[in-house]
């Protein structure tokens, strides 16, 4: 016997960049990084998780930041 039923289901579908506000889709794809910060007890943002979205070139530019930041402590 067969129970036939409506099925309803969720995809994504776009990931926009956090910084520039681009879609990250290419072809059938999509190409990002993700930041992610879970913040522990006694800290500031206690509790608070953070998830950020970068599509390739704010990545490449962050990572930039981030090695020029890294450079000014030693």
């Amino acid at each position: 016997m067969r129970i036939m039923g409506e099925v309803v289901s969720q995809a994504v579908l776009d990931i926009v960049c956090d910084i520039c506000k681009r879609t990250t889709k290419k072809d059938e794809n999509f190409e990002y990084s993700v930041l992610s910060a879970s913040w522990g007890y006694g800290s500031k943002n206690d509790g608070d998780e953070w998830e950020f979205h970068f599509c390739e070139y704010c990545s490449l530019q962050f990572l930039e930041h981030i090695n020029t930041v890294k450079k000014m402590y030693g």
